[in-house]
């Protein structure tokens, strides 16, 4: 009998001794491990188990419910990280500045829209003087136009707050001008839509026609915002003097905003050019026929010139801003821009 209780005694220790080990040998591999919770919390005498990759072993090791909120927590600053990078992503994406490409919000730092900018001459390269060796584009594809002071009878200036580029004798040959080969102006050809932006002050204009902005060949122009009188203003389309208007009114020594649009698929004749000066439409005194969808037609020699296109022609006054947009910009548009060219017609 004393056997059997000795080899009773000896078994049962033997049994606490294994399992004691087997549970040392469980956290010692990675293998979960059993622990219970003394906090009464998920419950009193809950057993809660350890996964391998948090332990419950002595020296304070992390319980599983402090590693999951120590992971949630990198992962909300992770998520954070990248908010913020996002954000300044598109802060970015939706700031340009002068001489940038047009912007994915459709306007440049100076709020003047970009849709279907071709060209945009700010002129305010210099205070006084003729130092600048050309006019830049800040538009896309910038296609910097040569200033050729000729007479040097022009010369930037500033005036009404405003920098220009001055033109001081009608006639001369002074202009800023540029053969468009192989530019973007090339992509004008075919084209049946287009608006001239001019922020001027004219005080004079010789008979042959000072061009303010010209789009062409030697002829009349392919599209040409022209004056023969500082009192009246005339477009041509394809070598044809299409429309003129009566800029007595403005002819008054101050600058205005003037916008020259065309859409030949417009309904009716009258609406096909339209001239606006400050946002005012003007009437026009000639109707000379436009054929609907009638489509530009480039010169082999065309060029683009402001202010004078050759030949003893310069206007005289002041240019402080020209665009050419391929698009005929909506009324909205002219009377915002109206708003924005008169506080600040240079760059931002």
């Amino acid at each position: 009998m004393r056997r059997g209780v000795l080899w009773g005694c000896l078994l049962l220790g033997c049994s606490f001794e294994a399992t004691s080990i087997g549970t040392d040998s469980a956290t010692e591999s990675g293998l979960g491990a059993v622990t219970t919770s003394s906090t009464g919390s998920p419950g009193v005498g809950t057993q809660v188990e350890t996964g391998p990759s948090s332990l419950a072993t002595s020296g304070g090791a992390q319980t599983l419910s402090e590693s999951e909120a120590e992971a949630e927590a990198e992962a909300e600053a992770e998520a954070e990280s990248e908010a913020e990078a996002e954000a300044e992503s598109d802060s970015d994406t939706n700031t340009t500045t002068s001489g940038d490409p047009a912007s994915s919000t459709g306007e440049d730092s100076q709020g003047l829209s970009d849709v279907g900018l071709v060209a945009r001459y700010f002129l305010d390269e210099a205070a006084s003087g003729s130092a600048p060796a050309v006019a830049f584009d800040a538009a896309e594809e910038p296609f910097p136009l040569p200033l050729e002071y000729v007479e040097n009878t022009m010369h930037y200036a500033s005036a009404f707050g405003h920098r220009g580029l001055a033109f001081d004798m009608a006639g001369a040959d002074d202009g800023a001008r540029a053969p468009i080969a192989e530019s973007k102006f090339e992509g004008l050809e075919g084209v049946t839509e287009l608006t001239f932006e001019v922020v001027v002050r004219l005080d004079d204009a010789v008979g042959s026609d000072s061009r303010l902005v010209h789009f062409g060949g030697t002829g009349s122009g392919t599209a040409t915002l022209s004056s023969n009188d500082p009192n009246q203003l005339q477009f041509a389309w394809n070598d044809t003097v299409v429309r003129d208007w009566d800029y007595s009114a403005f002819s008054d020594g101050v600058a205005h905003v003037v916008h020259l649009i065309v859409d030949t698929n417009a309904g009716s004749d009258a609406s096909r050019v339209r001239l606006l000066v400050d946002g005012n439409e003007l009437p026009a005194n000639n109707l000379a026929a436009i054929e609907p969808g009638e489509a530009a037609v480039l010169a082999n020699n065309a060029i683009f010139a402001l202010g004078n296109r050759n030949q003893d022609r310069a206007m005289q006054g002041i240019l402080f801003y020209a665009a050419i947009y391929g698009v005929p910009i909506s009324d909205g548009t002219v009377a915002s821009h109206v708003s924005l060219l008169t506080a600040n017609d240079d760059s931002p």
